[in-house]
């Protein structure tokens, strides 16, 4: 089950540092009547990218404290379900916010 919360979480991660780069490159197309919007939402996308990163740490560090421990495969599985709905979420904010930039030539926000 590790395997497949550190592959979800790690997914989840990536995808949202993705969003990240696509809403800072969507502040800086013209028009952008709000860059500041689309920079700021970009640093907030990258935080979520870092904490799942750095759950993901935390956990592994759990499982190797404890690697026997029924509670904590409960807990990883908790925290797989988790990363999946993250993963799910950021997969649906990155589709729309690749439309945004590549099909619309829009900025993300703005």
């Amino acid at each position: 089950m590790m395997v497949f919360d550190r592959v979800l979480t790690g997914l989840a991660s990536m995808c949202w540092l993705a969003l990240s780069g696509v809403t800072a490159i969507g502040g800086l197309r013209e028009p952008a009547s709000l860059p500041g919007v689309n920079m700021a939402m970009a640093a907030v996308f990258a935080g979520i990218a870092a904490w799942l990163a750095w759950r993901l740490a935390a956990m592994e560090a759990v499982r190797r404290c404890h690697p026997d421990c029924r509670q904590v495969g409960r807990l990883i599985a908790a925290d797989a379900v988790a990363a999946g709905t993250a993963l799910l979420l950021g997969l649906a904010c990155l589709s729309a916010a690749v439309f945004r930039v590549w099909i619309e030539m829009l900025p993300v926000f703005g």
